[in-house]
């Protein structure tokens, strides 16, 4: 980037006045105020600084803008307005026109055309698109500009006598750390995003788990009913196997029995007809036996009486006749053959009862026996019962089955909802990694970087200015009265010959070395821009400095800035005067200024 042509009118000071800055070298601009018959206050800043900086991005060093900047001292002054050509980093030329009441900004690009040349124009939709066009065209924002292009009034308010905390901050405007606070906030929101989602699906997971964890419990509760249908299936088939063994142990040879004991029966009737005859028989016989033994006992006591006193009658006592004891005799005999008969007849009654009796035995018999048979009809119901128990489908082995596969499905989704928790868990760490990078690790480590390459380019630079003795020292830990350090960005000066702390230096000292950390800052600030810029504004950074310092200082512009095509340096000091020959002188009257 380079300036090339400067016009501007009824700006700050200014009235109306054109000064080329193409290659015009280290040019030391004056000033005298016939106003205030003095050098201050006559415009030096209004025309190196303020215009320039004003025309390019809308505001000063000082951050004035808008109506603030046209002069009051002109009266009835109806429209002011800058007009800058610059050569873009593109290496092609462009113009800048900006004004004010009314206010405009205008951007146009010379070409050439057979005719001549021409301004294409290239203002955007509005003032914000078209500045920050031309901040790409000058490959720096006013930021930047200000840190890497301008040394001096509206800058650095003594940069080392700031506080660590402003030191920090001055510093981190020159680093590029706009894009790490914009990444910082972009991985904060992915951060806020991840935690959202991670937050979501880890609960996802808790509820899945805890229905994995209810479905195990119903797997583990139907497969206790399983196999408590299998052992009571089990059971029940050994229970009915063992009574089918016995049913099937006691069958075996009843029907050959049966036979047997009914070939003693009449063949002609039923057990149950003969249970009944011989039932009947029995009574009667019973009966028949028990009046035999009645007879047979009434004889008994007859003949008893009449062989006890044969010859006495048993009713008056008295003795009996021959012939009746003769008759009793026969009485006797008789009754005994009756009795006699009885006793057989009573015999034979027995038998026939015991035949009976045994007869209803066998009956009673083949009644078990055929009850037995009856058995048969058991053992089929136990077969069949036994048969429908082995091929019986367990109920709960369905039910199981559906458990598992819900089981199965519950425990993929929960893997599922664990793989993505991880992934968003893996982001969420990422996304904070990245909001610590950009918010601090990143900055720290830029600072650990920039702080020797500050320390060296400013010692370099005290020593270009023959100002060895000076050193500066830029830190980002701070020791403590107890040894211990802390972390803390701090930038100490002290001097071989002088005080060890800035603010005991000289006046002199402490303007060479803010000038010296200055253009350290500066470099630092031209390492971020795009495209190196051949112009610079130096604007009295310098009071009351010895001859041979303003050599020194003159030396150092020259051998040190030599790269620049342009440098404005704004003084009035006399011992400055004599080595710069380039010259811009400004006077004042009456409240305006203009180059004599």
């Amino acid at each position: 980037m380079n300036l090339i042509k400067l016009k501007a009118h009824n700006v700050f000071s200014i009235g109306n006045i054109e000064l080329d800055l193409k290659d015009r070298g280290l040019t030391l601009v004056t000033g005298w105020s016939y106003d205030d018959n003095n050098g201050n206050m006559a415009g030096k800043s209004s025309l190196a600084n303020h215009c320039i900086t004003w025309g390019m991005y809308g505001k000063t060093v000082h951050g004035v803008r808008a109506d603030a900047v046209v002069n009051s001292s002109i009266k009835n002054a109806k429209h002011c307005g800058v007009w800058i050509r610059f050569e873009g980093i593109d290496g092609v030329e462009y113009r800048i026109y900006r004004a004010r009441k009314p206010a405009s900004l205008n951007l146009s690009q010379k070409t050439y055309r057979v005719d001549g040349e021409e301004w294409d124009d290239l203002t955007k939709r509005n003032e914000r698109d078209t500045q920050e066009l031309i901040d790409k065209l000058l490959g720096r924002d006013h930021r930047t500009f200000i840190q890497s292009d301008f040394f001096g009034q509206g800058r650095e308010r003594s940069f080392l006598a700031l506080p660590g905390s402003e030191q920090r901050a001055v510093i981190e405007e020159i680093l590029p750390l706009t894009s790490l606070e914009r990444w910082n906030v972009t991985a904060k929101e992915a951060t806020a995003e991840a935690k959202i989602r991670y937050d979501d699906e880890i609960n996802k997971q808790l509820l899945s788990t805890e229905r994995v964890n209810m479905c195990r419990i119903r797997v583990e509760e139907t497969e206790t009913r399983v196999q408590n249908w299998k052992s009571s299936t089990g059971m029940q088939i050994a229970v009915d196997q063992k009574e089918l063994n016995d049913v099937r142990d006691i069958s075996s040879g009843i029907e050959e029995e049966i036979s047997t004991l009914k070939r003693a029966l009449p063949s002609k009737l039923s057990t149950e007809q003969v249970v009944r005859l011989e039932t009947a028989k029995t009574n009667g016989l019973t009966m028949a036996i028990n009046n035999l033994q009645i007879k047979i006992d009434g004889a008994t006591t007859h003949i008893g009486q009449l062989t006890s006193r044969p010859d006495i009658c048993s009713a008056c006592n008295q003795k009996l006749p021959e012939d009746v004891i003769l008759s009793n005799v026969q009485v006797v005999e008789d009754t005994k053959k009756e009795r006699e008969a009885h006793v057989l007849d009573r015999e034979e009654k027995h038998f026939q009862l015991s035949k009976s009796n045994a007869t209803l035995h066998i009956c009673t018999e083949v009644e078990k026996l055929e009850a037995k048979v009856n058995l048969k009809q058991k053992e089929v119901r136990l077969e069949t019962e036994i048969s429908r128990l082995l091929s019986a489908t367990n109920q709960y082995a369905t039910m199981l089955d559906s458990a598992k596969s819900v089981l199965e499905l519950e425990a993929k989704n929960n893997e599922d909802y664990h793989k993505i928790a991880s992934l968003w868990h893996e982001k969420l760490e990422h996304c904070k990694f990245w909001s610590n990078a950009f918010g601090r690790d990143l900055k720290t480590l830029l600072f650990d970087q920039v702080c020797p390459y500050l320390e060296q380019t400013t010692n370099r630079y005290l020593e270009d200015l023959n100002n060895g003795q000076i050193k500066v020292r830029f830190s980002t830990e701070r020791t403590m009265k107890s040894g211990d350090t802390k972390d803390e960005f701090c930038v100490t000066a002290s001097s071989a010959t002088g005080s060890s702390v800035f603010e005991l230096f000289s006046g002199a000292e402490k303007q060479l070395t803010s000038f010296a950390v200055g253009m350290a800052l500066s470099d630092l600030a031209g390492l971020q821009t795009e495209g190196a810029s051949k112009f610079m504004i130096l604007d009295e950074p310098f009071l009351y400095q010895s001859p041979e310092n303003c050599e020194n200082i003159v030396n150092f512009i020259t051998q040190q800035l030599g790269g620049k095509s342009t440098i404005l340096l704004i003084s009035n000091e006399d011992n400055l005067a004599g080595l710069i020959p380039n010259r811009v002188h400004v006077t004042k009257t009456n409240g305006v200024s203009s180059i004599e």
